[in-house]
């Protein structure tokens, strides 16, 4: 009765939020919890001011020591024109969130760690983040 499966894929799994900010959502919050038996997902949403989607997937890694105790995570953010987003990215502590593409907002502003997460503040366009995950 208040809630559906489809707000728990697209708040949840694909992270896609309204921020508590936000005005005309000229912000938005991305803050998926993927969880680690599901090897990918995919969200989009289309808001009064574009497209935002968020896609992640678990990389495959050899088998190791650090296999067994961390793995990455790759996320593909789309933010549209003149939308602010702040990106939690899973992380371990410690660890740094590798930004392999970037869309607007000038230089990359880092927040804070915040538990599992290292959280950014990005502008429009596709940023790809891969980041190391601890496992359990």
């Amino acid at each position: 009765m208040f809630g559906s499966v489809e707000v728990y894929f697209m708040q949840a799994l694909g992270g896609i939020q309204p921020h508590p900010a936000a005005k005309g959502f000229d912000k938005v919050l991305i803050k998926p919890r993927p969880p680690t038996d599901l090897p990918s997902f995919g969200a989009t949403y289309h808001s009064i001011r574009g497209t935002i989607s968020v896609h992640w997937k678990w990389l495959t890694e050899a088998s190791s020591a650090a296999a067994t105790s961390a793995r990455k995570i790759d996320m593909t953010v789309t933010i549209p024109p003149n939308v602010v987003a702040d990106i939690h990215v899973p992380s371990a502590a410690g660890t740094a969130v590798a930004e392999t593409a970037a869309g607007e907002g000038g230089t990359p502003r880092t927040h804070a760690a915040e538990g599992r997460t290292t959280v950014l503040t990005r502008g429009s366009g596709t940023h790809r983040l891969v980041s190391t995950v601890a496992r359990g």
